[in-house]
């Protein structure tokens, strides 16, 4: 070995890859899903500026899925498909027809709830938060956050909870100020957990929790 080579020892195995055999989108978003981790398990094990080899793509596709593809597809031999045509393949997964994406976002829409009898702001917008994630990864639909960020921002605007801060979001919302947020959903929801905590904190919701006071019912006519 020469003089500039790396020793390492006791250094961890390697993630393993994942190997696509699918066809359809789904599939296709689930495998790139995967890849994006094993990429990112791979890098975090850089040691002395020396960073583990990363399957490429075109080498994570089972043989016969891959012929398949290549054929009927790309109109192509195997050999020929370059990584980035695989690439720009395999990103093909993630454009959605108009009437799947309607009910994407009708899913998302019934998933953010703003749950009253969770005590404090930053745990409503938390769990709030944990209902939308687990809406767009039932499907792997993880592009519909930087893709559909306007809609995303007005689905969760509308659904806030209490009252008085949903008046107030609005009002916010509507300031040519806060334009950049309605076109980035995760600086939204930074902006809108700061602000729910301070309305929280200033004005209070105790009388937004309070049951509605019965109305006085009449009372029987007395004899004469």
């Amino acid at each position: 070995m020469g003089q500039n080579d790396v020793h390492l020892h006791n250094a961890p195995a390697l993630p393993k890859n994942p190997t696509f055999k699918g066809s359809t989108k789904e599939e296709r978003r689930v495998f790139m899903a995967a890849y994006n981790l094993y990429i990112g398990q791979t890098n975090a094990l850089t040691a002395n500026g020396v960073r583990p080899f990363i399957m490429p793509v075109r080498a994570c596709i089972e043989p016969a899925t891959k012929q398949r593809i290549a054929e009927w597809v790309m109109g192509k031999d195997p050999d020929d498909v370059s990584e980035g045509e695989w690439i720009a393949w395999f990103k093909q997964g993630f454009d959605v027809d108009p009437r799947a994406l309607d009910t994407l976002k009708k899913r998302i829409k019934s998933a953010v709830v703003f749950d009253m009898s969770v005590p404090d702001a930053d745990s409503r917008i938390g769990r709030m938060l944990d209902g939308l994630a687990a809406a767009i990864r039932r499907d792997r639909q993880e592009w519909v956050i930087r893709e559909e960020s306007q809609a995303i921002v007005k689905i969760i605007t509308d659904a806030v909870k209490p009252a008085s801060l949903h008046r107030a979001v609005t009002e916010q919302m509507a300031l040519t100020r806060s334009k950049p947020l309605k076109k980035d959903v995760y600086r939204f929801v930074r902006w809108l957990r700061e602000y729910a905590i301070g309305h929280e904190r200033f004005v209070g919701y105790e009388e937004e929790l309070k049951p509605p006071a019965r109305p006085d019912l009449p009372k029987p006519p007395g004899p004469k």
